[in-house]
């Protein structure tokens, strides 16, 4: 006997499908070079999603290391927040939290950066992120897959003999650091994983944080082939009248 489906059994299928995603890059490959040594040593992985389709989207993601280091551990950034280690999913369906879709309007993006916290061992990984709309929340849409190297400093860019310094720290219009012939490049990142400052490094040059809100930030070291170098957090607070 022929049997016709309920129409609100077709309509979560019907709205997936009409909803399309863009990813930027299309999947991560990238290496880093860190300081083992530091245990506090955060690459950075970049991807940001792109709702292209007509209508809103409430994005889940599920997060899956496919291969890499047991030591490793991982924080994943969306637009709303950054997840602390262990958290897989920013829509968990089985405990109800956490509960927080990224709502992207038609055009709206979202950065979906994979933090990799090596804890002083090197190696290679492969990683994926699921994404899903919460009119579906199990039927997967598009995939963001990372391909993360990550070494340890070499003979001629061993940082460990001597530190890099990042003062004051706290800090509250500026910061600076201390004389090196490594660091070409200084990104600034918020807690979210966002870029919110980017400098070319000079000898005594001073570098203005004026314009940030007070909190945490990441410091992003880098030599002249964007290679990472090392990673410190700097606390932002208010200036002084």
């Amino acid at each position: 006997m022929h049997r016709t489906l309920p129409l609100f059994c077709l309509i979560p299928l019907w709205a997936t499908a009409q909803i399309q995603l863009e990813l930027h890059p299309d999947s991560f490959e990238g290496s880093f070079q860190v300081d083992l040594s530091d245990n506090w040593a955060e690459p950075i992985a970049h991807i940001q999603v792109v709702n292209q389709s007509g209508q809103m989207v409430n994005l889940r993601w599920v997060f899956e290391p496919q291969s890499a280091p047991p030591e490793w551990e991982y924080r994943i950034c969306d637009i709303n927040q950054c997840y602390n280690t262990g958290v897989i999913s920013n829509v968990n369906l089985d405990t109800g939290a956490p509960n927080k879709p990224v709502a992207l309007m038609p055009g709206d993006s979202s950065l979906l950066d994979l933090h990799i916290l090596p804890r002083g061992v090197a190696g290679e990984g492969v990683f994926r992120i699921y994404l899903a709309d919460m009119s579906a929340p199990t039927q997967y849409i598009d995939t963001a897959v990372y391909y993360v190297s990550i070494d340890g400093l070499t003979a001629t860019t061993d940082i460990t003999s001597s530190p890099i310094r990042v003062w004051p720290n706290p800090a509250d219009a500026w910061f600076t650091l201390s004389e090196n012939r490594l660091v070409q490049y200084i990104y600034v990142y918020n807690l979210l994983g966002g870029e919110v400052a980017r400098f070319a490094y000079g000898a005594d040059r001073y570098y203005d944080i004026s314009a940030l809100p007070s909190g945490m930030y990441f410091v992003v070291l880098a030599d002249k082939k964007g290679q990472l170098l090392r990673t410190i957090r700097l606390n932002k607070r208010l200036a002084r009248p």
